[in-house]
């Protein structure tokens, strides 16, 4: 079932027929978190990681059902904020930031799912979790900085042990990044596969920045007009039935409510304001931070009092 139908070129609007409350959730009743979630898909099976009472803890399933009473595994790592998970050279990848004095970013890895080993810790410090992505071979590591501007920072390796090239991209953010890498073969033509960075300023207004090269970020119109949020947006690519590609960002407002907004246009893709001229759709679950997705699977933290984690297909 999809949210977004094209409606008429070049706008893409979302329908108001279906709404989260009617497609199938998954309430994961023996966890709790005040911090987002991660979620992804590992050897046909989905894993999912998140904090809590600052512990760092994961659940490995083919069927979300099974889990809804699982604590999940401890990882034996400790943070204040949500991890990162992500596949690359056929392992799964866990990123954190550490509790120690410094809040040192942190890398491991599993052939299993399960079983994280590997440990590497970065003479990087962050302010908040770190996100992860694989672009063009490369293992991409985000985060916000602990300096005064809090700015977004950038890092990769070939190896998902040997991280190098780091580069400040002079913007600040109040929370963690989020990154995602266009899927190959992803657009119609004349558009290379990118990497997309997004992070919420000082004002709350979210921002999305491309780059071609996992380097040069285009930050000439980030902003996202006319919504806030206090935490990080993320984003999803697909295609609707015609194979015409479309990006949806996904987001906690300042109400707590979650929201979706669709791209106007994708070819070229003109960063945040892209995301100007659409109907926003905006659902009655909340979360307490910002949502993670992956493939159409949309985690959040919710705001019943034990912050259970939640996931649904949206997409």
């Amino acid at each position: 079932m999809r949210l977004l139908r094209l409606i008429g070129l070049p706008v893409f609007i979302l329908t108001v027929t279906t709404c989260l409350a009617q497609l199938p959730k998954v309430v994961l009743n023996a966890t709790s978190s005040t911090f987002s979630p991660a979620i992804t898909k590992f050897n046909d099976q989905f894993s999912i990681a998140w904090t809590t009472r600052y512990e760092i803890r994961t659940a490995f399933t083919n069927n979300l059902a099974l889990i809804q009473n699982d604590p999940g595994h401890p990882l034996g790592q400790f943070s204040r904020h949500g991890p990162a998970l992500t596949v690359f050279h056929n392992l799964l990848y866990i990123a954190w930031t550490g509790t120690d004095k410094y809040a040192l970013l942190n890398v491991m890895s599993s052939k299993d799912g399960v079983n994280f080993v590997n440990k590497v810790t970065l003479r990087e410090d962050g302010a908040s979790g770190p996100a992860l992505a694989v672009f063009n071979n490369r293992l991409y590591l985000a985060w916000t900085g602990v300096d005064q501007q809090h700015s977004l920072n950038i890092i990769s390796s070939a190896d998902g042990v040997n991280f190098s090239g780091k580069q400040i991209l002079g913007q600040s953010s109040i929370s963690a990044p989020a990154l995602m890498a266009t899927p190959a073969r992803w657009p119609n033509t004349g558009m290379k596969e990118q990497l997309f960075i997004t992070w919420t300023g000082p004002d709350k207004g979210m921002n999305v920045a491309t780059s071609n090269d996992g380097v040069h970020f285009d930050f000439t119109s980030t902003r996202i007009p006319s919504e806030t949020s206090n935490d990080r947006p993320v984003l999803f690519p697909w295609k609707n039935g015609n194979g015409t590609p479309i990006l949806t960002l996904w987001f906690t407002g300042t109400d707590s409510r979650l929201n979706s907004l669709a791209s106007v246009y994708v070819e070229p893709f003109s960063s945040g304001s892209t995301f100007g001229q659409q109907q926003k759709q905006t659902f009655d679950d909340t979360s307490v931070a910002g949502p993670s997705m992956y493939n159409g699977y949309l985690a959040w933290s919710g705001t019943d009092g034990a912050h259970h984690l939640n996931i649904k297909l949206v997409q």
